[in-house]
C-alpha cells in the first residue's frame, strides 16, 4: 500500500476556500492548493507517479500562515483584532468537514474492520478529537515513510493538528508583540522560523525522522514563512526580474514532485525548494502565464474543495485497498481517484459551505 501524508494540508486557511481575511478572494492561491492536493493524492494512489507529492503538504503549510497571517496583521491594522472572533471562524472552517469525516471512518470501520485494527483506529479518532494526532503518530508510527501505520485510515489528519496547534499560538503572540513591541514582530517571527527550521535539522541528523516528520516545533516553520511573506510590503507586477522569480516558484514546487522520493531524508533542508517555491508563487505567481495557470477555472475549482478532497482521499484508499486484500489494478487507483473527488465535493458542498456561510448555523 502506499504512503500516507496529510495538509494540511491541504489545508484550509480562512473564512472559505480560497479566501483570504474579510473577503479578499486570491485565485491564484486555490490554483496552487490544486497542484498541492493532487500531488498528495496521486502519490498515496501509486508513488511511481509523483514520487515526492508529500511536499503538498508544505505547500499548504504555507499558503495557511500566509492566509492566517494576513488576516490577523489585517485586523490589528484596523484595531479589531478578536480571539474570539478569530477562533470561531477557525471552528466554523475546519471542524464540520472534519468530525464528518472521522464519524463516518469511525463507523464504516466498526463494520468491516477486526479487532485489532478497529482498537487502533479508535485511539487515532481519540487523538484526532483532541488536535493530537501528530504527537501520537510520533510515537506510534515511527519513520512516517515506514509501512507501519499505513492502514491507518485517519493518518492524513496529523497536518491538521499541526495546524491547529500553530493557530493556538499565533494569534496571540502576535497580538502580544503588535501591542507592545511592534517594531520586533518581524524579527521575532524570523528568530522563530530560524529555531524551528534548526529543531528540523537536528532532529533529522540525529535519525529522530518520526519528530522532525510530525511535531509542531519542526514544522512551525513552514507556517512562519508564510506569515513573513504576509508582513512584507507590497510587490511590485512588473520586470524582468518578476518573471525570473516566478519561475523559480515553480521549480520549488515541481522538482520536488519529480525528483524526491520516499528515502529522500526529509523534511529540514530538503523541504526549503517547496516553501520557498510555494512563497514565491504566493507573492508573483497571479500573473503572466503563470496566472493563466493558476487561475484557470479547472485549478481554483479543484482548490476549492482541496481541504475536503485532502480528508476523504486516504480513508479511501485505505478502505479500498483493505477490501481489494492489496491486490489492486488500475482500474481500482482510478475508483480510487474518483470516489475521492466525488467525497471531496460533497463534503465541500453539503458540510463546508453549509456551516461557513449559512447565517443559520450561527448559534
Amino acid at each position: 500500500m502506499n504512503k500516507c501524508l496529510s495538509e494540511n494540508f491541504c489545508s484550509p486557511s480562512l473564512h472559505q476556500a480560497g479566501n483570504a481575511a474579510h473577503g479578499t478572494y486570491f485565485p491564484h492561491i486555490d490554483g496552487l492548493r490544486t497542484f498541492a492536493v493532487l500531488a498528495v493524492v496521486l502519490y498515496h494512489l501509486q508513488e511511481w507517479i509523483c514520487p515526492g507529492g508529500y511536499t503538498g503538504v508544505d505547500i499548504f503549510f504555507v499558503i495557511s500562515g500566509y492566509l492566517i497571517g494576513s488576516g490577523l496583521v489585517r485586523s490589528l491594522k484596523e484595531g479589531n483584532f478578536s480571539l474570539s472572533s478569530f477562533y470561531y471562524r477557525r471552528i466554523r472552517r475546519i471542524m464540520p468537514a472534519y468530525f464528518c469525516l472521522i464519524a463516518v471512518v469511525l463507523a464504516f470501520g466498526c463494520v468491516v474492520l477486526a479487532c485489532d485494527d478497529l482498537r487502533t483506529l479508535g485511539r487515532t479518532v481519540r487523538s484526532s478529537a483532541l488536535f493530537i494526532t501528530n504527537i501520537y503518530f510520533s510515537r506510534t508510527a515511527g519513520n512516517y515513510f515506514s509501512p507501519a501505520a499505513e492502514e491507518n485510515p485517519l493518518l492524513n489528519l496529523w497536518s491538521l493538528s499541526v495546524e491547529e496547534q500553530f493557530y493556538l499560538t499565533i494569534p496571540l503572540a502576535l497580538w502580544l508583540l503588535w501591542k507592545f513591541r511592534k517594531n520586533a514582530v518581524k524579527p521575532v517571527l524570523c528568530g522563530a522560523l530560524a529555531l524551528s527550521l534548526f529543531a528540523a535539522v537536528y532532529h533529522m541528523g540525529n535519525l529522530e525522522h518520526n519528530k522532525a516528520f510530525y511535531l509542531l516545533h519542526c514544522r512551525a516553520w513552514e507556517l512562519l514563512a508564510g506569515c513573513l511573506l504576509a508582513l512584507a510590503p507590497a510587490a511590485t507586477e512588473q520586470g524582468r526580474g518578476i518573471r525570473w522569480l516566478r519561475l523559480a516558484g515553480w521549480a520549488g514546487i515541481l522538482l520536488p514532485f519529480a525528483c524526491y522520493s520516499s528515502s529522500t531524508p526529509f523534511p529540514g533542508y530538503t523541504a526549503i525548494p517547496s516553501v520557498a517555491g510555494a512563497a514565491l508563487l504566493i507573492r508573483y505567481g497571479s500573473h503572466g502565464w503563470s496566472g493563466r495557470i493558476l487561475r484557470h477555472p479547472l485549478s481554483t475549482g479543484i482548490g476549492k474543495i482541496s481541504y475536503s478532497l485532502y480528508l476523504w482521499h486516504w480513508p479511501v484508499i485505505v478502505y479500498w485497498t483493505y477490501f481489494c486484500f492489496n491486490e489492486c489494478g488500475p482500474r481500482d487507483y482510478a475508483g480510487m481517484f474518483l470516489l475521492s473527488l466525488l467525497l471531496g465535493f460533497l463534503s465541500w458542498k453539503f458540510v463546508e459551505t453549509p456551516f461557513r456561510t449559512a447565517a443559520a448555523w450561527r448559534k
